[in-house]
């Protein structure tokens, strides 16, 4: 089975230049990220390109495990695109973040992209986890988007 992907698309009534700095500030992404319990460990506060930092994640329902990440590109002030693995019912996960002016606030961009594991069950997994995966990465934009609008009020 190939990679699935995930796309979310937000206007967030705040400047670019915040909605960045929250993106790119590792000790928030437990704030607006959903399945973030905490960020364990992190080489930095900024997810510069080659930061590496550990989070602690709620999977589905009471499950939690944990994942490794690397910043595997940063282009400040407009796209960042993370790496990951550590979750089980996962294989290698992507992220990328895009910020793009847009009238008075911001054009927000979250893409996941994740190869379901469990090897011949993948098929199956993917069909269990992609709602619940796709539900929960809207409600984390939607989080970002209330975050950053109630700090820009």
């Amino acid at each position: 089975m190939g990679e699935t992907k995930i796309t979310i698309e937000q206007h967030i009534a705040a400047p670019p230049q915040q909605v960045w700095a929250t993106i790119n500030d590792t000790r928030r992404f437990a704030e607006w990220v959903v399945n973030t319990l905490e960020v364990t460990r992190a080489d930095s506060e900024r997810a510069d390109a080659g930061v590496t930092y550990d989070e602690r994640n709620r999977i589905a329902g009471p499950l939690t495990g944990s994942s490794r990440w690397v910043v595997a590109s940063s282009e400040p002030p407009r796209r960042t695109v993370h790496t990951g693995e550590g979750i089980w019912l996962a294989g290698p996960m992507r992220l990328e973040m895009t910020v793009e002016p847009d009238g008075d606030g911001t054009h927000y961009l979250h893409e996941f992209f994740y190869e379901p594991g469990l090897g011949p069950l993948a098929p199956l997994v993917d069909l269990g986890l992609r709602p619940s995966i796709s539900r929960d990465m809207r409600r984390s934009v939607q989080a970002l988007r209330e975050l950053c609008e109630r700090e820009a009020a």
